[in-house]
């Protein structure tokens, strides 16, 4: 009795290191396609403020 409790343990134990691995596999890729997300949407509002000013505020480059 005793055993069979104990094997019956280690399967739910096993089980409920797979289902974490899977929410932290889920979490990064979660945080990864959020900082994605928002790089891509600071370089649109940097794309649209270039293109309404006509690339005139950057005068760093040496071609301009």
């Amino acid at each position: 009795m005793k055993n069979k409790i104990e094997k019956e343990e280690r399967l739910l134990t096993e089980e409920e290191k797979k289902y974490v691995i899977d929410g932290y596999n889920k979490i990064r890729w979660s945080n990864f396609a959020i900082i994605f997300g928002v790089t891509f949407i600071i370089y649109v509002l940097l794309g649209l403020l270039w293109g309404l000013y006509g690339g005139r505020w950057i005068k760093i480059l040496p071609w301009d």
